[in-house]
């Protein structure tokens, strides 16, 4: 609706002002539904829906309905972008704590391994030495056999594979950052920049 009526005010060249005041609301107003700021109320859209069917501003057809129409579907374009690419970038977010908490969690498991399997062996090296009879050389081979099958469960989760989706998804999110800081020169449209460097249009 926001982008309708945009490009019904665009067509009949008319200004926010203009229009709100035959919707009897603010220019201020019109322009937070254009943006999607805002939503028309009950009283706003009927009247809305009545002055586009007022043959008194019927639009007369043209060059500047085609340009006013194509504005208003790049400025729609524009805000719906904004709102998947925001969608998305939870989601990434989301998915990238996921595969980072996951791979925190190797790394804890895999360190302790490594000291268990090491502290084992070298328990089990002094009980043989003093005693090769020793009923605790069989609690460090159990120890041993724990943190062996231990890093045998790491490795077959191919970690390697996790930390690429992380880095994969680093990258895609400094790309989302990145387009939604400067959206309109990712979608061919002119920047702030460049509308503001532009001359004003020719008065008649």
């Amino acid at each position: 609706m926001s982008a309708l009526m945009k490009s019904f005010r665009l067509r009949r060249k008319m200004t926010q002002k203009e229009l709100g005041r035959l919707l009897n609301v603010s220019g201020a107003q019109i322009s937070l539904i254009e943006s999607g700021r805002a939503s028309m109320s009950p009283g706003t859209a009927a009247a809305f829906n009545l002055l586009q069917q007022d043959p008194g501003v019927r639009e007369p057809g043209g060059e500047g309905s085609a340009a006013s129409e194509l504005e208003a579907m790049g400025e729609k374009h524009l805000l719906d972008s904004n709102e998947y690419l925001r969608r998305h970038k939870r989601d990434r977010q989301l998915l990238l704590g996921k595969y980072e908490r996951q791979l925190e969690q190797w790394s804890e498991r895999y360190e302790k391994a490594i000291v268990s399997l090491q502290l084992a062996e070298q328990m089990m090296r002094q009980f043989i030495a003093n005693d090769p009879n020793s009923p605790n050389i069989i609690a460090c081979r159990f120890e041993q056999t724990a943190a062996l099958v231990t890093l045998d469960q790491i490795r077959a989760q191919k970690p390697e594979i996790t930390m690429v989706k992380i880095a994969g998804l680093k990258q895609e999110l400094r790309s989302i950052k990145a387009m939604l800081g400067n959206k309109r020169a990712f979608l061919g449209m002119p920047t702030s920049h460049q509308l503001s460097a532009a001359p004003p249009p020719a008065l008649e």
